[in-house]
C-alpha cells in the first residue's frame, strides 16, 4: 500500500455545485473523483435493484452496479482482504457512517442529531476533551473511512483524491486523524442561484427560510468549525464563479492541491462516464457535461426576492471575509 493518499473534502449545503466541483477535479491528472462517498456500503447494499428514479441513482457512473465495476469491485475486494469480511456481500457490515444511519433512507437517528450538536459545539468553544470523546467513540468508523481512501488509491494508483460528502463534523474527525493528508474546499452557491433554485424545484420553505438556512449553516457550523482546523489547507471556491470560468477554477484548484496549472492537459470538458462517482446529482449520468452559468434567476425571481436574496449574498461575503489570511481563495474576493 502506498503512503497515504492527500483527500480533498468537499464541505457545502446542498444543491450547491458540490458534484460538479468533485468532477471538475477529478479532470485533474492523478485526482480521482468519488462523489458522495459516505453512501458507499449503502450504495453496493442497494444493488442497482431498490431505486426506483430514472436514471437509477443506486449504479456507479458507468452504470454498472457497484460490484460489477470494474473498479469498484477491485476496490471492494481489496478491503476485504484487510477487513476480514466480504464487504460485497456483507456491505453494511463496513460502517462509515459517522453519526448517522448507514442506510441513508432512515436519516440521522434523534440521539445522532444530539451528538452532532453537541460535537459541534464543543469543537466551536474549544472543548477538545468533549469533541475527542465523541469521535472516539466513531473512531473504527473514521478508521473504516481512512482504509478505504487507502485501498482506492492503492488500487487506482493515485495521490489525490476527492469526497464530496459534505459533513463538516465528519471532514473534522477526518483532518483529526490525518492531519497532514487532509484539504478541505469550502463551496458556496451565490445566494441569488441558490434561491431561485430552490423555487425552481419548488423547494416546500420559503425563499427566506432558505436562505436563512443556508446562511446559519455557514455562519454557525461551517466556517466556525473550519477556523479550529489549524494548519489545515483550505480553499473556498463560489459556485459561481465555477460555471462562469470552470477552466480558470480548474487552473486554481490544481494551484491549491500542488499541481502546477501549466501542467494540465487542455480544458475538454467532463464526461462523468469515464468516472466512477458513488453519489451526488443526477448529472453525474450525464455522458459529457457543457457547464454553463445558470442565470434563471434573473427571471424567476421577483424584485422583492431578489432585494433578499442580495442582501443574504452580503451576508455571506461577510463570513468568507473573515476566513484567516492564510487560507487560500479560489476566487478574488472584489
Amino acid at each position: 500500500m502506498p503512503n497515504n493518499p492527500k483527500v480533498i473534502l468537499i464541505i457545502s449545503s446542498g444543491h450547491s455545485g458540490s458534484t460538479l466541483l468533485d468532477l471538475l477535479f477529478g479532470t485533474i491528472p492523478g485526482v480521482v473523483s468519488t462523489g458522495e462517498l459516505i453512501w458507499l456500503p449503502w450504495q453496493v447494499w442497494r444493488d442497482g435493484k431498490l431505486c426506483t428514479a430514472t436514471p437509477k441513482q443506486d449504479i456507479c457512473t458507468c452504470l454498472e452496479t457497484f460490484r460489477q465495476c470494474p473498479v469498484w469491485s477491485k476496490i471492494l475486494q481489496s478491503i476485504s482482504n484487510q477487513f476480514g469480511n466480504d464487504i460485497s456481500k456483507d456491505p453494511l457490515s463496513f460502517n462509515i457512517s459517522f453519526l448517522r444511519h448507514q442506510k441513508y433512507s432512515d436519516g440521522i437517528s434523534y440521539k445522532s442529531r444530539i451528538l452532532r450538536k453537541i460535537m459541534r459545539s464543543a469543537i466551536v468553544y474549544d472543548l477538545t476533551w468533549l469533541s475527542d470523546l465523541i469521535i472516539g467513540s466513531q473512531r473504527e468508523i473514521i478508521q473504516n473511512t481512512c482504509m478505504l481512501y487507502d485501498h482506492i488509491a492503492g488500487t487506482l494508483e493515485t495521490p489525490y483524491m476527492v469526497d464530496s460528502s459534505k459533513d463538516i463534523l465528519r471532514a473534522y474527525a477526518i483532518w483529526k486523524e490525518r492531519p497532514d493528508d487532509t484539504m478541505v474546499v469550502l463551496l458556496h452557491k451565490d445566494a441569488k442561484s441558490y434561491a431561485a433554485s430552490g423555487k425552481h424545484w419548488k423547494a416546500p420553505a420559503s425563499i427566506q427560510k432558505r436562505l436563512q438556512k443556508w446562511l446559519d449553516a455557514y455562519r454557525k457550523t461551517y466556517i466556525p468549525v473550519l477556523k479550529k482546523m489549524a494548519g489545515c489547507r483550505i480553499l473556498s471556491v463560489k459556485y459561481d464563479e465555477l460555471a462562469m470560468a470552470p477552466e480558470q477554477v480548474r487552473k486554481e484548484l490544481a494551484t491549491f492541491i500542488g499541481i502546477l496549472p501549466d501542467s494540465l492537459p487542455k480544458w475538454g470538458g467532463i464526461s462523468p462516464q469515464n468516472m466512477h462517482i458513488v453519489a451526488g446529482n443526477p448529472m453525474r449520468f450525464k455522458e459529457t457535461i457543457h457547464i454553463k452559468y445558470d442565470d434563471r434567476w434573473r427571471t424567476e425571481l421577483s424584485s422583492k426576492e431578489l432585494d433578499m436574496a442580495v442582501e443574504y449574498e452580503a451576508k455571506m461575503q461577510d463570513l468568507i471575509n473573515t476566513l484567516p489570511d492564510h487560507w487560500d481563495h479560489a476566487v478574488d474576493k472584489n
